[in-house]
């Protein structure tokens, strides 16, 4: 690129070769070609295609022509992480059905659950609590005491049939 573009004034060229290492250090090869190539054919927005981009603006350029592809991949690994937990609850609900469906199993945690409620006491419906004659007066007289008087006859369709 350096003999494609004009120098810039009072430029060290192997400080600038020293500066563009550093900031291309971690971008594959591929990546600077495309970025280079993109510089070379004008395909930049906000360069005038005069002088040599700064080793920040052609990093930056490099970058976002790997974003797509590693976008694809962070989306790929996450599909696959979510394909090898389906398949793993998919294997434990097998073995889950497998162990279920055998005898033997059956009755060791029928005898479990008889030793573990060995003793307790039975599972009943809750039997009715009648209360006796004197408390049930004696809770009758703390009601507060209540009108019985229906509201029947106020409605529209009671007043509508007379």
């Amino acid at each position: 690129m350096a003999g494609q573009f004009r120098d810039q004034p009072d430029i060290d060229h192997a400080d600038m070769a020293g500066e563009f290492l550093a900031a291309c250090r971690d971008l594959p090869a591929w990546a600077i070609c495309e970025a280079a190539s993109d510089f070379l054919a004008g395909r930049v927005d906000n360069h005038t295609g005069q002088f040599m981009p700064t080793c920040a603006e052609f990093a930056k350029r490099a970058r976002a022509i790997m974003m797509p592809f590693l976008s694809e991949r962070a989306a790929l690994r996450t599909e696959a992480s979510k394909l090898i937990e389906r398949a793993t609850d998919d294997h434990k609900r097998h073995l889950v059905e497998m162990e279920r469906q055998d005898p033997g199993v059956r009755s060791r945690v029928a005898a479990l659950a008889e030793a573990v409620t060995a003793g307790a006491l039975k599972r009943q419906a809750l039997p009715h609590l009648g209360l006796n004659v004197a408390e049930q007066k004696r809770i009758d007289a703390l009601k507060r005491p209540r009108q019985e008087i229906s509201k029947l006859e106020q409605t529209k369709i009671v007043k509508g049939r007379s």
